[in-house]
């Protein structure tokens, strides 16, 4: 048995369940202090604005881009995280793993907030639309999903429920991913080209996720 064999068995398992802990908290952290930050300025802005409905719609539209580019960071770390480990070890997969849940959870709550705002302001008085017009009906089971992989990203609640396949059922964020891509192409306020062009970029990575499981099988080291 090598030295570094023995150094990795003598890790004690609580210790590096702690050290885990402490990276995603530490994520989590970082990741909802800039969307806060990034929020707060959007706000100011739309603050300047001189009428009320164009303050509501930048809140709106404010949130509801920040949900997307959180859900579509989120699906890019473990694309990047093989793509990374090609030039450099690290940040080792734990850290890549920690952003993809801070960027998910960060992603259901803004959706929730976007809801919330949308309800609130322009869809007040018309709040069954939500289930009759396409492009709400997608977004509302898009922040369903988003709200199912909120739940099991937090431990206490998989022991709770008993989950096992958590990372199969975590794959269901690029269905929400699909959700919102035709929530956003039908909407009336979206940027159409634009919205294609990052969906595009973003999910282009994503064969990189099973870069990993191919070399094992090739026998690579």
């Amino acid at each position: 048995m090598t030295a570094g064999s023995h150094s990795r068995v003598e890790v004690p398992e609580a210790k590096k369940q702690r050290v885990t802990g402490s990276t995603r908290d530490r994520a989590l952290t970082r990741v909802a202090a800039v969307t806060m930050v990034a929020l707060f300025g959007i706000m100011i802005y739309a603050a300047a604005e001189p009428w009320f409905w164009l303050k509501q719609l930048h809140a709106v539209r404010a949130t509801g881009w920040a949900a997307v580019v959180a859900l579509l960071l989120s699906l890019l770390m473990t694309p990047l995280s093989r793509l990374w480990s090609f030039w450099k070890p690290q940040p080792g997969p734990a850290v890549w793993i920690a952003y993809r849940r801070a960027f998910g959870v960060v992603s259901a709550v803004l959706a929730w907030v976007h809801l919330g705002l949308s309800l609130g302001t322009y869809l007040r008085d018309s709040w069954p639309a939500v289930l009759y017009w396409p492009y709400l009906r997608s977004g509302l089971v898009a922040a369903c999903v988003l709200t199912i992989l909120f739940m099991t990203s937090f431990s206490s609640v998989l022991a709770v429920l008993r989950l096992k396949g958590w990372k199969e059922l975590h794959r269901l964020a690029y269905v929400a991913a699909i959700l919102v891509l035709h929530h956003l192409l039908l909407s009336p306020f979206a940027p159409r080209q634009w919205v294609l062009v990052v969906f595009g970029l973003c999910l282009l990575p994503a064969p990189l996720r099973a870069l990993r499981t191919r070399r094992k099988r090739a026998g690579d080291p």
